[in-house]
């Protein structure tokens, strides 16, 4: 179209890269914003979620040595299952590794 109209290709070509650089800074700045609650997910899966199986592992296995021994306190409690800890520990996996992939899809591949 440059050359049919007697305009000026170098300009038109810069027009051309600036519009294409700026869409891609629009799309890379949006991406940005959007892992920041990206992270905080991150933050909670992988640290917070495991912290707790194992609090509640931990009581559990008070829970289960109270009623060994004897009652007490602790002896009506009712206990978790054993397979409850490490399907926990799967469920966490498959939730971080599922961030992972919704996460790369996002990208805008700049």
């Amino acid at each position: 179209m440059s050359i049919e109209e007697d305009t000026n290709v170098i300009d038109r070509l810069r027009s051309i890269a600036d519009k294409e650089a700026k869409e891609r800074r629009v799309n890379l700045d949006n991406f940005i914003e959007g892992l920041s609650s990206t992270s905080e997910q991150f933050i909670i899966v992988s640290i917070l979620i495991p912290i707790i199986v194992v609090i509640g592992a931990v009581v559990n296995g008070l829970v289960e040595s109270a009623k060994s021994a004897g009652g007490g306190f602790l002896g009506n409690t009712p206990t978790m299952p054993d397979v409850c800890v490490p399907a926990l520990f799967i469920t966490a996996t498959i939730i971080i590794a599922g961030m992972i992939v919704q996460t790369k899809a996002k990208e805008p591949g700049v």
